[in-house]
């Protein structure tokens, strides 16, 4: 009331201030008590989102080192198997091995006779 006096404000209007500040400081008080309560909610599913991500990575590691040991034993035995593909990798591997390098005519015939017109 003496600061009423002093900021020169009716004891009515005083008094109404006062309760919309405590009205108001009960609101913040309540949207911080709701704020922390979302904070630590938050908190948690962080956490177990953290373990998640590492399970996850673990995971992820253990199939990449099974990919590393067991992709030698399969690829050679893929390659085994009587298909096309492998029939022109095994002529590619073979090609390689002659000329020491992969760059292939796509056409080796045709492209001979052109380089003989071409020549002559």
């Amino acid at each position: 009331r003496e600061d009423a006096k002093q900021m020169k404000v009716p004891e009515t209007a005083y008094l109404q201030q006062c309760t919309n500040g405590r009205q108001a400081m009960n609101i913040l008080l309540r949207e911080q008590k709701q704020a922390l309560i979302d904070l630590n909610l938050a908190e948690k599913e962080f956490a177990r989102a953290q373990k998640r991500l590492t399970k996850a990575k673990q995971h992820k590691a253990s199939v990449d080192e099974r990919i590393k040991v067991d992709a030698i034993f399969l690829t050679d035995e893929l390659i085994e198997q009587k298909t096309r593909w492998n029939g022109m990798y095994k002529r590619l591997v073979e090609y390689k091995a002659e000329h020491g390098h992969c760059h292939v005519m796509r056409n080796p015939k045709r492209n001979r006779s052109a380089a003989r017109k071409k020549n002559q």
